[in-house]
C-alpha cells in the first residue's frame, strides 16, 4: 500500500530516464535517502524539471510504497537553490562533497532528522559565507563522522592517553589516530602537526 508523504529533500544526484523523466537521489527529512522518479522532468515546459537540480532544497510530495526501489514524486517546490554556492567554484566543490558524503555514508530509507537539519543548515551557511566554505565543510565532516559512529580523539594520544597539548609534536596515523611525539616514533606517521 502506498502512502503519500510531504517532506523536505535535498537532491544529491540525478540521471535522465526515458524520453521525458528523471530519476533523482534525494536525502529527505522524513524518509531518509531514496531514489525517486520525476515524470515529465525533461520536458522543456516542465516546472519540476527546472527545479530538480543537484543540491536544491525542495518540498516534495512522494508516493512512497514499501518494497519499491524507485518512488514517485507527484509535486515538487523549490525552497532554496543556493545561487551563491553554485556561482563560486570552491564553495561548489565543498557543497558537492557534502552531497557525496551523504550519498556514500547514509543508508537508504533511514531517516535521521539531526543529520538532515545539519545538512540543510551547513548548505545555508556556506551559501551565506562562500569565502568560509572550507571551514564549514570541515565542521560538517567532523559532525557527520561523529553521528555515523566514528569520532576522532583530539585531546589525548590514542596509544598512551597522554594529553596532546603537552607534546611538542603530534602525529597522525590512519589506523591509530592521533599520537604524541613519543608514540609517533614507534609507528608510521601519515601527517605530522
Amino acid at each position: 500500500m502506498s502512502e503519500i508523504v510531504k517532506t523536505k529533500g535535498i537532491i544529491l544526484k540525478r540521471i535522465d530516464f526515458s524520453d521525458s523523466s528523471r530519476i533523482a537521489s534525494l536525502y529527505t527529512e522524513k524518509l531518509g535517502k531514496l531514489s525517486c522518479i520525476i515524470k515529465g522532468a525533461r520536458s522543456p515546459k516542465s516546472k519540476s524539471g527546472k527545479i530538480a537540480d543537484i543540491l536544491n532544497l525542495l518540498t516534495v510530495v512522494i508516493y512512497n510504497k514499501e518494497g519499491r526501489e524507485v518512488q514517485i514524486i507527484s509535486e515538487i517546490d523549490l525552497i532554496n537553490h543556493f545561487t551563491k554556492i553554485k556561482a563560486d567554484l570552491e564553495a561548489s566543490s565543498y557543497a558537492f562533497s557534502i552531497s557525496e558524503i551523504i550519498d556514500q555514508l547514509i543508508p537508504e530509507h533511514e531517516p535521521n532528522n539531526k543529520i538532515f537539519l545539519a545538512t540543510e543548515k551547513i548548505l545555508n551557511l556556506i551559501n551565506e559565507n562562500v569565502d568560509q566554505a572550507q571551514f564549514f565543510f570541515t565542521k560538517y565532516l567532523l559532525f557527520i563522522i561523529k553521528e555515523t559512529g566514528y569520532e576522532f580523539e583530539f585531546e589525548s594520544c590514542s596509544q598512551c592517553s597522554k594529553n596532546l597539548g603537552e607534546s611538542e609534536k603530534v602525529g597522525f596515523n590512519y589506523e591509530l589516530g592521533f599520537l604524541c611525539g613519543d608514540c609517533s616514533k614507534d609507528h608510521l606517521i601519515n601527517f605530522e602537526f
